[in-house]
């Protein structure tokens, strides 16, 4: 029987927890517009089923989460790398984290996790990506920063139009904010340096060079920000000094990016204990 991976854990945690999550969201938000436009109008109605196309999900996940989470550290042997990853894609929460207290635990499914807890005391089974090459170097995205660079462009009709109407103060400073993301954009696309490189040596960056595996801890990538602007970063330590590098406008995601991370900081070790023995 083939080994439940960590990749499959995730894959069968959205089916189990996210995709309810949304079809039940969507399938209340749109009863309760459907019902008051077609059937009964009523805006007390239409705004209590709303308001459960919210709440009824955040129920399911509370159960979900739990009956996934039992399952996938049951099955998968990688459980530090596991845990890592159903935090990033929300479907636990870090032990520390005010909401890991929200799932709807029993008192047998406490039983079973604690059964669990033991393998997380062994170490995760390194297993080398061959497809990813010695070295990545990660540029800017050229079709991202075309796209914003052209609408940029196109918004400095806007400023244009406002001075026209001779409104100078409001004109002045919409074209002075146009043209401040015109001259961001052009810098970004036409910029062919690496931002971030990547190896089995350690890491580079454009602003804070190179440092070594043996220096670096803590390496990670995150969203930050509120519900409405997310941004996406890349993150690591050396000593007491974070260095970090904003993803949102490079050719890789966050989720690319920390699967890189996995492999080099991989390599290195098991370099490292080669040469120890």
């Amino acid at each position: 029987m083939r080994e439940v991976t960590v990749e499959d854990a995730i894959s069968r945690g959205w089916k189990m927890i996210h995709l309810p999550e949304l079809l039940i969201m969507v399938a209340f938000i749109a009863a309760g517009v459907l019902i008051h436009v077609f059937v009964y109008p009523s805006v007390v109605l239409m705004v209590i089923l709303i308001v459960l196309g919210f709440i009824i999900p955040i129920l399911h996940w509370r159960k979900a989460a739990v009956r996934w989470q039992i399952w996938a550290f049951n099955e998968v042997r990688n459980v530090h790398e596991l845990k890592k990853q159903a935090i990033k894609h929300n479907m636990m929460y870090s032990d520390k984290h005010f909401m890991s207290k929200w799932s709807d635990w029993t008192p047998r499914d406490r039983e079973e996790w604690e059964r669990i807890l033991p393998k997380f005391e062994i170490p995760d089974h390194f297993e080398d990506d061959l497809e990813v090459p010695p070295i990545v170097h990660i540029h800017y995205d050229k079709l991202t920063n075309g796209v914003q660079l052209i609408l940029s462009i196109a918004s400095m009709a806007a400023p244009i139009y406002i001075l026209t109407e001779s409104k100078y103060g409001l004109g002045a400073l919409g074209a002075l904010l146009v043209g401040y993301f015109i001259v961001k954009n052009y810098r970004e696309y036409t910029n062919r340096e690496s931002q971030i490189t990547l190896s089995a040596k350690g890491i580079e960056t454009k602003e804070s060079g190179f440092h070594s595996w043996d220096e670096i801890r803590g390496e990670d990538t995150e969203l930050r920000g509120s519900t409405k602007h997310r941004t996406s970063w890349f993150f690591y330590y050396v000593e007491d000094d974070m260095v970090q590098v904003c993803l949102d406008d490079l050719e890789k995601d966050r989720f690319e990016v920390y699967d890189l991370l996995k492999v080099y900081r991989g390599r290195y070790e098991a370099d490292r204990k080669l040469k120890k023995n």
